[in-house]
């Protein structure tokens, strides 16, 4: 039965198990793992082939994590099968190995970098490295998951945004950026974002407030700017120091948008 806590009142809460797809040729051994990866918590489901894990990660969607033994016998092996199974769906797959020579492990690690255990390790070593590629995973799950929130706000949002080096060279813009100025992003990633001012006062004025701020916080500016085509704007725009993971500013963001002017030709 899983694991579980109790709540006030004697209400049972049954914690989730991580469901672990073994693949290993050898009955007993397979059966020695199983019991002991079971005794520790997880749910153990066993393939004897390369084969048959594919396949069973391919209807069991409940799979947390693969232990493929690299030497199956015959048909495809542990490396192969893995490869397979990643076409399928994203899982930590962690490698098992009579081996430990420096080739055999450079080759799984071309294929996924979860974890490689020789089998004559202790349990411990095995089970901690479960542990931590299930860790591992989950984090990866979750930075690409801010990733995607990051891309899709980034995407939507009606403002230019402009994203720059610390030498105000541009390397990332958002697609509002092509409908206010003109220019699709290989026209201006690399370039200075000189060309987006309608003139070098108003670029030079805005390095000024650059060097001139003492608060990472950022800063409003009412500046002129100019489109691909020639034509000029008014624009606010909004300065927003980018950190790099030392507290050191490694570039800038701004967000720039349109506003009416009294007199057109302003």
């Amino acid at each position: 039965m899983p694991k579980g806590y109790t709540l006030g009142g004697g209400v049972t809460v049954e914690q989730h198990r991580n469901r672990i797809l073994l693949v290993e040729d050898e009955a007993i051994i397979a059966l020695a793992q199983g019991r002991s990866l079971q005794s520790n918590g997880y749910d153990v489901v066993h393939a004897l082939t390369g084969e048959a894990a594919v396949e069973t990660v391919r209807t069991d969607e409940s799979i947390d994590l693969v232990i493929m033994d690299i030497d199956l016998g015959s048909g495809i092996d542990g490396a192969e099968a893995a490869k397979r199974i990643l076409g399928i769906r994203s899982l930590p797959v962690v490698f098992l190995s009579s081996h430990g020579e420096r080739a055999v492990v450079e080759r799984v690690k071309q294929i996924t970098n979860y974890g490689y255990v020789v089998k004559q390790s202790s349990d411990f070593v095995l089970l901690e490295t479960i542990e931590s590629s299930l860790k591992l995973f989950a984090a990866t799950r979750a930075a690409q998951e801010r990733e995607r929130s990051f891309q899709a706000l980034f995407s939507s949002i009606r403002d230019a945004i402009v994203v720059t080096n610390s030498d105000r060279a541009i390397v990332e813009v958002n697609p509002a950026f092509t409908d206010i100025f003109g220019y699709q992003p290989e026209e201006v990633y690399g370039c200075s974002t000189r060309l987006l001012f309608a003139g070098e006062e108003e670029y030079q004025r805005l390095g000024a407030a650059l060097r001139d701020l003492d608060d990472l916080r950022g800063f409003l500016l009412r500046m002129r700017y100019r489109r691909r085509d020639g034509s000029e704007f008014t624009g606010e725009k909004s300065v927003q120091y980018l950190i790099d993971e030392h507290g050191q500013q490694s570039g800038l963001i701004g967000l720039i948008r349109e506003v009416p002017t009294r007199n057109s030709d302003q």
